[in-house]
């Protein structure tokens, strides 16, 4: 039981990680395309 706790913690970690990265690359590729938009 303690070993599948620890997966699913590990799990939500990634998961939690993933999210951010993706909201980060997200932001940073529509400041991109905004930028390119105004030249």
């Amino acid at each position: 039981m303690n070993f599948c706790f620890r997966i699913d913690f590990k799990k939500l970690v990634i998961s939690r990680v993933l999210a951010g990265f993706f909201k980060i690359y997200y932001k940073v590729k529509s400041c991109f395309f905004m930028s390119i938009l105004d030249y």
